[in-house]
């Protein structure tokens, strides 16, 4: 393939879908001077063929050229890359900002680094007057990249002006902006200002002041934000290592976060979850006492969901209160709230703290909602231990009867699918 590719580029019978064809060998590493051919040669004749508004192209040709070592071309279609997007008004196209810097940096590095990034910040900013979202989508962007290209302490002076405004709510209120700034805060110890963006981007805020264009916009205001487990991990990271003060982060982000439940102005879930998090983070860091007492404080809050407080369950685990975690499981196993994956591992805590017949029948109770097999199981084996011959074999009946019909199911499924 490669030679007649090549064959037809010598002698000029190539055309695009043979371009991309050698573009994607090139990315690969498969293509080296042949047929009296050379990789710059290949490289100019793909210049001239790729689409100029095709930044998905560009980016990858971007990419072969800086893998031969030619850095200054490489910026330069990094450059054309990101301004095609921005003359078509496209941010996407098959290539986020991020992966273009991503792979910048392979070749590309220091000052010139620097200047691509704040190249492509600028022609991939929103014209004045388009939607605030699009600007939120520019900001997180902004964060994001100078973040990784820049390390923290260089980042957030770079961003420190977009940070106080992201914190100016008056005009718009930019949850996303605000979750990306948190960790970059807080990774260069700039606490206060870390927990004021942690604020806007979680909490119910007041509306007075605030310069809202669409009435739509005020009701955001007054609902509390989100955050997901990638939002976590970013806020409140594993390896900390290279944060100016974690340990302290967490300590004042996690009693901001049950203050905010007190107050009724977060997400339950959303606070719930966090605060695990953060007193799973605190413990591995050696603040285990703190991090108990800031589940102690979780404990205590009202309304929290049965799949929420299985967090709670396993942050007892973590910071080294099985017991805790064991008993608030059997409570939701009493109340049959408890995930039956987790219902064998209770009935057999209960057998351990009050003996077989009371694991039995609180066993009893959870089977009324299920067939789980190892649950019926454990029930059939403590009947037999406990002499109740007859409700041994009933569990063992109901198991048995439970997995034919787990077979037939099963052959049904495979028979329609046929």
């Amino acid at each position: 393939m490669l030679t007649d590719l090549l064959e037809r580029v010598r002698a000029g019978r190539a055309n695009k879908v043979h371009f991309v064809q050698l573009l994607d060998l090139m990315e690969e590493g498969g293509v080296s001077t042949a047929a009296g051919i050379t990789e710059v040669e290949l490289l100019e004749e793909l210049v001239r063929t790729v689409d100029a508004t095709d930044r998905a192209q560009i980016s990858r040709l971007a990419r072969v050229y800086g893998s031969v070592g030619n850095a200054d071309v490489a910026g330069l279609l990094y450059r054309w890359s990101v301004m095609s997007g921005a003359a078509s008004n496209r941010l996407g196209n098959g290539v986020s900002l991020r992966e273009l810097v991503r792979a910048a940096k392979k070749h590309i590095d220091g000052p010139e680094l620097f200047a691509l990034v704040e190249e492509i910040l600028r022609w991939s900013k929103p014209q004045d007057g388009v939607f605030f979202y699009a600007l939120e989508a520019y900001e997180t962007s902004s964060l994001e990249l100078w973040e990784e290209v820049a390390g923290p302490a260089e980042a957030l002076e770079r961003c420190r002006a977009l940070c106080a405004e992201i914190l100016d709510v008056r005009q718009a209120l930019r949850r996303d902006s605000a979750k990306a700034a948190v960790s970059l805060l807080a990774r260069a110890g700039e606490l206060d200002m870390a927990l004021r963006c942690l604020e806007v981007a979680l909490c119910k805020l007041p509306t007075e002041g605030v310069e809202a264009e669409y009435s739509f916009q005020l009701r955001a205001y007054e609902q509390p934000g989100r955050v997901g487990h990638d939002d976590l991990r970013k806020m409140f990271p594993k390896d900390s290592e290279s944060w100016e003060a974690p340990r302290r982060w967490f300590e004042r982000a996690g009693s901001s976060l049950v203050a905010w439940l007190d107050e009724g102005r977060v997400d339950v879930a959303t606070a719930v979850r966090a605060v695990c998090v953060i007193a799973c983070r605190m413990s591995e860091l050696g603040a285990q006492e703190e991090a108990v007492a800031l589940l102690d404080r979780l404990s205590a809050v009202d309304g929290v969901s049965a799949p929420d407080q299985l967090w709670l369950a396993d942050a007892w685990r973590v910071t080294g209160q099985p017991t805790r975690a064991h008993e608030l499981e059997l409570q939701l196993l009493r109340e049959g709230r408890l995930l039956m994956a987790r219902a064998v591992e209770v009935v057999q805590y209960a057998v351990a703290e009050q003996g077989a017949l009371a694991a039995l029948q609180i066993g009893t109770d959870a089977a009324e909602i299920t067939q789980d097999k190892a649950l019926l199981g454990l029930l059939a084996q403590l009947a037999e231990e406990l002499g109740k011959v007859d409700e041994a074999a009933m569990w063992n009946k109901r198991n048995a009867e439970a997995e034919a019909a787990r077979r037939e199911l099963k052959e049904r499924s495979k028979a329609g699918a046929r």
